[in-house]
């Protein structure tokens, strides 16, 4: 199997499995699977995630994002990792400039949401499990990097994981840019799409122990057990 997946309509999809483990082997295919919104596939693309045997989809935008109607019976679960319309959150990222700072002000301002999208994967019933964001950058490259982090994968490897998120969006970035109205605009374009391994790396300097992290977020050593059995089995 390959961890680069090509579904219709979709830049940034791709399988966690394949990534070597600390004590030997590799994380597992067809089990968790990360993208940008499902929003972007087509009929074709549906039938190609539906093929790739995943049955739950993990949503972790805010609501006022807009949703999807999934298809074939598939199951959707609602998981922000934050909420725009938070008045706090709004104020604590305000002046944030870099993703760094970013992704640090995350962990801690949303330490229970991520935990519960991590419990989630967990939880989910048998077949596959795709999380995704809007473009599955920077909330899906943190949990992701938790998940992968529980189940025994080097930093290094997650870090590789995160930064090819950069290549896969080129296009649309490209799009993006030339379409910006303002320099403004296109400093901002240009400072999300500068996807680098330190960033997430930092990050999980910032999260520590990600076992402790979650528990301190609500989730059971159960849920963690299950979220490595399910990845690295």
């Amino acid at each position: 199997m390959t961890r680069k997946l090509s579904w219709d309509g979709f830049l940034n999809v791709r399988d966690l499995g394949g990534l070597p483990l600390a004590n030997g082997g590799e994380t597992a295919f067809g089990r968790v699977a990360r993208s940008e919104t499902p929003s972007f596939l087509t009929d074709q693309g549906w039938r190609e995630l539906r093929d790739h045997g995943v049955r739950t989809l993990i949503d972790l935008r805010c609501p006022s994002e807009g949703g999807y109607e999934t298809r074939f019976g598939l199951r959707r679960l609602c998981e922000p990792v934050f909420r725009q319309d938070d008045p706090e959150f709004v104020a604590r990222v305000r002046d944030v400039r870099d993703t760094a700072t970013f992704y640090r002000v995350l962990v801690g301002f949303s330490h229970d949401s991520i935990t519960r999208a991590v419990a989630a994967v967990a939880d989910a019933p048998a077949g596959g499990v795709l999380i995704h964001c809007h473009s599955g950058r920077d909330r899906t490259g943190i949990v992701s990097a938790l998940l992968l982090a529980v189940a025994g994968v080097p930093p290094e490897a997650i870090a590789d994981d995160y930064v090819a998120t950069r290549a896969a969006l080129e296009p649309r970035h490209e799009q993006d840019v030339a379409g910006a109205e303002t320099p403004e605009d296109q400093e901002w374009l240009e400072r999300i799409h500068d996807v680098r391994p330190e960033t997430i790396l930092d990050t999980l300097e910032a999260v520590g122990d990600p076992v402790a992290y979650l528990l301190a977020g609500g989730a059971t050593a159960d849920q963690v057990e299950r979220v490595r059995a399910r990845l690295a089995a």
